[in-house]
């Protein structure tokens, strides 16, 4: 059974009263992350701000796509259950291509999608282990997983991770 966010919601016209506003337009506007993020943080105004602009950076820059880091974060949602953020998708990500076949593949069969390339399999691996299995992410595992990835893109991916693993 999928489940909505176990934090309240508040309501999105009242933060707009605060100095969360131009957080909220840019959210509202470019759904990454999304407005419930605000509205769920936005009971710390200032932690909501903080994690906004971190958020943002993790998403919008590096070298990872925002095609990938939607694949990850919504399989992320649907480990945890939870329909909200499950359904929420990127607008700059269906820029890159997302899809729902592609969501679904990519969670459901990386390992064998003829869809991903080996570096994108590399990753949504590394996800899935991340979070089934950490005590297998050994000095060996990593000297595999270099083969696919710079470390740069390794932190990338365990930032993203943090961020987006504890919205459930």
């Amino acid at each position: 059974d999928m489940m909505g966010p176990n934090i309240t919601m508040l309501d999105i016209e009242e933060l707009k009263k605060t100095k969360l506003k131009p957080y909220i337009e840019r959210s509202l506007e470019h759904i990454a992350p999304a407005p419930g993020a605000l509205a769920m943080l936005g009971h710390n105004i200032d932690l909501a701000i903080a994690n906004y602009e971190a958020w943002a950076v993790s998403f919008n820059s590096g070298n990872l796509s925002h095609k990938i880091k939607e694949i990850m974060r919504v399989s992320l949602s649907r480990r945890a259950h939870c329909s909200y953020w499950g359904n929420v998708r990127s607008a700059s990500a269906k820029r890159d291509g997302l899809t729902e076949e592609l969501i679904d593949d990519g969670i459901n069969n990386y390992a064998d999608s003829e869809h991903l390339d080996d570096k994108e399999k590399a990753i949504l691996n590394h996800v899935d282990l991340v979070m089934k299995d950490p005590d297998s992410l050994d000095a060996e595992y990593y000297e595999n997983l270099r083969k696919h990835l710079s470390e740069d893109e390794i932190t990338q991916i365990g930032i993203f991770l943090c961020f987006n693993a504890g919205y459930h």
